[in-house]
């Protein structure tokens, strides 16, 4: 593995043809993910449901998601030593043996079926026109704006379908490596009422080939945050707000791919009870300081993984 691994990241960071390089490292991230959806499979079950029952954790994902659902999930509550619940979400893709294996690794875990969800969430969303339409893919006019709808289900879903008093919308690319103090003090403050979420702070620096091979801090705090990591207070989602941010921004569906973030980012700040996680709390970039990473870049998240590994290792009796 290793071996195949040095070999692989020579040609990347050599001067190929840019058409080459990608190809090699297109490869190189679809190996890494095959090999670490066989290696989740060593590290052991975890219990969820049983601490903090105000909180829950939500995650969208599909069949292809589910090795780094695992990781994600069990780097948290590795990282916390909790047992929180965990509600996942299926994007139409997740077939019965994925969910067993999900079931077997998370013990607890509700999983929403696509089609049960569509049912039970039209019943919430009744009467507001331009969310039912955002949340069935009828809000685009393009099949890729129909199409990026299915991350409205991060928004809707995970917010209207829980009795939670508090939920982390999580990303299944965001691994946890320590304890997440802040987060876990903001599950236990029941009344706080506020909302965290994490800035972009750093910026990627490429190579000749567009290969990353760093990453700089940005020279300016960027306005919005990051939809892959929130703490979401569950009044934020408003949906007389949502509406009518939706009427006047529903063209933008069809050319911004974070449509969904920058709804998210109108609710909480609309809600005026929220801020911003330190940079511990980060967007691709890692260090030894950062808490838990969100990365964006996938072939970092795979880097990382054996960091995560030898963590859940020494639960192994």
């Amino acid at each position: 593995m290793q071996s195949i691994l040095k070999i692989i990241q020579k040609l990347l960071d050599g001067r190929l043809p840019w058409r080459l390089s990608q190809a090699f490292a297109k490869y190189h991230v679809e190996f890494l993910r095959r090999y670490y959806d066989r290696v989740v499979d060593k590290t052991p079950p975890m219990i969820t449901g049983k601490d903090d029952l105000h909180f829950e954790i939500h995650l969208l994902l599909g069949s292809r998601h589910v090795g780094m659902c695992l990781w994600a999930v069990k780097s948290l509550l590795d990282a916390a030593g909790k047992k929180y619940a965990v509600v996942l979400h299926d994007d139409g893709s997740l077939s019965d043996k994925d969910i067993e294996k999900l079931e077997r690794h998370l013990i607890g875990v509700r999983v929403f079926r696509k089609p049960d969800a569509d049912r039970l969430i039209a019943e919430r969303i009744a009467g507001f026109p331009h969310v039912e339409m955002y949340r069935f893919n009828q809000l685009g006019k393009t099949e890729w704006g129909r199409r990026m709808s299915i991350f409205s289900l991060k928004l809707l879903d995970f917010n209207l379908l829980t009795n939670a008093r508090k939920v982390l919308v999580l990303d299944t690319d965001v691994l946890f490596f320590k304890r997440p103090d802040l987060i876990v003090t903001w599950i236990e403050d029941v009344d706080s009422g506020d909302s965290l979420y994490c800035h972009e702070y750093y910026q990627p620096i490429l190579n000749a080939n567009r290969n990353v091979i760093g990453f700089e801090r940005k020279k300016e705090i960027p306005i919005g945050f990051n939809s892959g990591l929130i703490c979401l207070d569950h009044d934020a989602l408003n949906l007389s707000v949502f509406e009518l941010w939706l009427e006047k921004n529903r063209e933008r569906v069809d050319r911004v791919y974070t449509f969904e973030q920058h709804a998210y980012n109108h609710l909480v700040d609309c809600s005026n009870r929220h801020g911003a996680l330190p940079e511990s709390y980060s967007f691709n970039y890692n260090d030894t300081n950062c808490i838990a990473t969100h990365f964006g870049i996938k072939l970092f998240f795979f880097n990382n993984l054996e960091r995560v590994r030898r963590a859940l290792a020494r639960k192994l009796p």
